[in-house]
């Protein structure tokens, strides 16, 4: 199976390129001015303070915008080589629903498979009733971990849609690489070859 890269929504790139502007900016900007009022390099007072602040802020939207638009290129390119009409996903989390033409009691026995179509996976959990397969993806230098979940849905005796759904192990990861997306791709075929 070969997925076509698409387009990221407009709207999901602004909002990756905000949260990322924000999630380095503030903390840059609070160290930097720490670090001015510690150092005492301007005249004590509340002037001095003032313009700490004011500095502080400025060179925390500066640093906050060139490492979205670094990290933020980083992710798109990642993105855009996986992310086609089936994978849906942003940084940090990914999914897919694809059909499959065999039941979902098989789709769950063969869970072991899904683990090994993934480098460094392991198979957590099985819950039949539930119809859920949970895999962990350990920390690489690219991650720091993702946890997988596939849930097979019975639409027919002999079809199921199998929805893969991979998050990284740190809820507020900002930039995941497409990681995520990779991972749904990979399990994808996985499905696709039951």
């Amino acid at each position: 199976m070969t997925l076509r890269p698409g387009p990221v929504p407009a709207g999901e790139r602004r909002r990756s390129h905000l949260r990322l502007a924000l999630a380095t900016g503030i903390p840059f900007a609070v160290l930097w001015g720490a670090w001015f009022a510690l150092a005492g390099t301007l005249a004590p007072g509340p002037s001095g303070l003032g313009i700490i602040a004011v500095a502080a802020v400025v060179a925390g939207v500066f640093f906050g915008r060139a490492m979205s638009l670094l990290l933020g290129g980083l992710q798109l390119r990642g993105e855009r080589r996986t992310l086609g009409t089936e994978i849906t996903g942003r940084a940090g989390v990914a999914s897919a629903t694809i059909p499959v033409g065999v039941p979902a009691a098989e789709v769950l026995r063969h869970g072991a498979g899904a683990a090994a179509a993934l480098p460094r996976a392991e198979l957590t959990s099985v819950d039949p009733e539930a119809g859920i397969l949970a895999l962990r993806v350990v920390m690489s230098w690219r991650s720091r971990g993702e946890r997988i979940e596939i849930t097979a849905t019975p639409r027919f005796r002999s079809a199921t849609d199998v929805t893969i759904t991979s998050r990284s192990a740190i809820p507020w990861t900002p930039v995941d690489y497409g990681v995520n997306a990779r991972n749904v791709e990979r399990l994808a075929v996985w499905a696709r070859n039951l």
